[in-house]
């Protein structure tokens, strides 16, 4: 068998695939995609997508690595291909659209990778860098400024006490929730507050998307607020993210009482670890405020903050730690991380 000579470089895939997700509808690539999974025995999950592993072989600093590639022939829709490599993705459909020549050439070199796995399937753990898998680590091994096991403990304390006293209300005004979402952004961004009124604090830092509720005619009125909630206009906005994340849903603060928090009392909740520790802070300001809310979450933001919890390795997205393959890194990071067995794809002709 001829020896594994990669077309493309490490360098040459970021500059054509510079981790980008991309829709494309080509009838072209998406038969040459359904014909290289065909090589290859899918996984099945649980919705009846077939899943592929493959792998596509690469030049780096004078040698060879493979890089893991997922295809996904998605069974809710008999005419998608999902297509992950590094960190892009496509989307492919059939239709008329312009393809990228670059991804038909991709498709070829993971085609003609095909007879050089199977006849030597070790191949996959040999020339798979650490930095191209992907795994698990404690956050304390990792993470800076590490919060101390007694200071979770105080702030769990706190609010375990703030939630026995049963606190409820049971209907807001617009400017009730604009004080209390100030009451979290003073204590979340103190001095860069200062001067601001609760409404100016609103309009800086939360998504934009109010759906609405900063056109509430008179916002001191309950009545009107709850008329604008319980109503559907604002449906797809984003008015409760009082802290915007361009990667998930930031800090959230959800008003009561209705179909979307039938509880008596604030919901706040974070969904991007970058915030974890600014939602910690406003929810100590809002104890010391007395005001009802619940924060499901808390134990598991604090169980972060300790590092206790899991960080993903080398997953797309910002709130991954992404590990380089370096003597450095290996000596501090390697022992600590719990790595994903790689795939080792079936083939048809086996």
């Amino acid at each position: 068998m001829e020896p594994i000579n990669p077309k493309f470089s490490v360098e040459q895939l970021y500059d054509h695939f510079p981790n980008r997700f991309e829709t494309i509808e080509n009838s072209t690539l998406y038969a040459t995609i359904e014909a290289v999974s065909e090589i290859a025995v899918p996984e099945v999950n649980r919705s009846g997508d077939k899943q592929f592993s493959f792998y596509l072989p690469l030049q780096r600093e004078g040698g060879v690595i493979a890089v893991p590639v997922d295809i996904v022939n998605v069974n809710i829709n008999h005419k998608k291909i999902i297509m992950r490599m590094k960190n892009s993705e496509f989307h492919i459909y059939e239709g008329e659209q312009q393809s990228s020549e670059h991804l038909t050439s991709v498709l070829a070199e993971i085609h003609n990778f095909v007879p050089h796995l199977q006849q030597d399937p070790s191949l996959i753990e040999k020339l798979v860098p650490y930095d191209q898998r992907t795994g698990r680590i404690k956050g304390k091994y990792v993470l800076k400024d590490i919060m101390s096991a007694g200071e979770k403990e105080r702030i769990l304390t706190r609010y375990q006490n703030h939630v026995a006293k049963n606190l409820k209300v049971e209907r807001v005004s617009l400017d009730d929730y604009l004080e209390t979402a100030a009451i979290g952004y003073k204590a979340a961004f103190e001095e860069k507050s200062e001067g601001l009124s609760s409404l100016e604090m609103y309009r800086r830092w939360a998504d934009g998307r109010h759906g609405g509720m900063l056109d509430i005619k008179d916002a001191s009125s309950k009545q009107e607020f709850m008329e604008w909630y319980e109503g559907s206009d604002w449906e797809g906005s984003h008015p409760f993210e009082i802290v915007f994340s361009p990667i998930n849903h930031g800090i959230m603060l959800i008003p009561p009482p209705t179909y979307y928090n039938p509880s008596f009392q604030y919901i706040l909740s974070v969904h991007d670890k970058w915030f974890i520790k600014k939602q910690v802070q406003m929810v100590s300001a809002i104890i010391d405020n007395n005001v009802a809310f619940e924060a499901p979450g808390l134990k598991s933001d604090l169980d972060h903050l300790c590092g206790e919890s899991y960080l993903s390795v080398n997953y797309p997205g910002m709130e991954s730690f992404f590990y380089h393959d370096s003597e450095e890194e290996k000596q501090k990071y390697f022992p600590h991380i719990t790595w994903d067995p790689l795939k080792i794809p079936k083939w048809k002709t086996e």
